[in-house]
C-alpha cells in the first residue's frame, strides 16, 4: 500500500507566544540560525531584514583583501628580493626533528619552530 509522509513546519512566533499552531510559510535564515514563520510573523521580518539591507554598510572581515586599483605598487623594473640562503621549510623540519621538536610533515611550520631553527642558525635569519 503506497503511502505519503508530509512533514509541517509550525510558526516558531506562534508557538513562543503559545498560540495555536499556525503551518509555517517561511524559513528565515540569519547569521546561521533559522526559524519558520507564518505570514503574520514572517512579513514584518522580512520587511525590516530587506530595510537593513538597502541602509548597511558592509563591514569589512580580516578575510577581506582591499581592492585592487590595477596597477601594482611596485615597478616592475624593481629588483625582486635576494632570497639568499633562506632556509626551506624541508630543511627547517628535518632540523626540527632533528632535535626533537614536534612538526607536521604537510601543515604550516609553527612560527616558534622558524624562531627556533634562526636562534640556532642567525646568519640564516632573512634580512628584515
Amino acid at each position: 500500500m503506497p503511502r505519503e509522509l508530509v512533514e509541517k513546519l509550525w510558526c516558531d512566533f506562534c508557538y513562543a507566544d503559545g498560540e495555536k499552531k499556525t503551518e509555517a510559510t517561511e524559513t528565515i535564515k540569519i547569521n546561521g540560525k533559522q526559524a519558520y514563520a507564518c505570514d503574520p510573523h514572517a512579513k514584518p521580518i522580512l520587511k525590516a531584514l530587506e530595510t537593513f539591507e538597502a541602509v548597511a554598510e558592509r563591514i569589512p572581515t580580516e578575510t577581506s583583501r582591499p581592492a585592487r586599483s590595477g596597477r601594482s605598487r611596485v615597478a616592475r623594473d624593481a629588483p625582486k628580493p635576494d632570497a639568499g640562503d633562506a632556509p626551506k621549510p624541508k630543511e627547517v623540519r628535518e632540523w626540527a626533528k632533528a632535535h626533537n621538536i614536534p612538526v607536521s610533515e604537510k601543515a604550516r611550520i609553527p612560527q616558534d619552530v622558524w624562531e627556533r631553527f634562526y636562534d640556532a642558525h642567525p646568519d640564516r635569519r632573512p634580512a628584515e
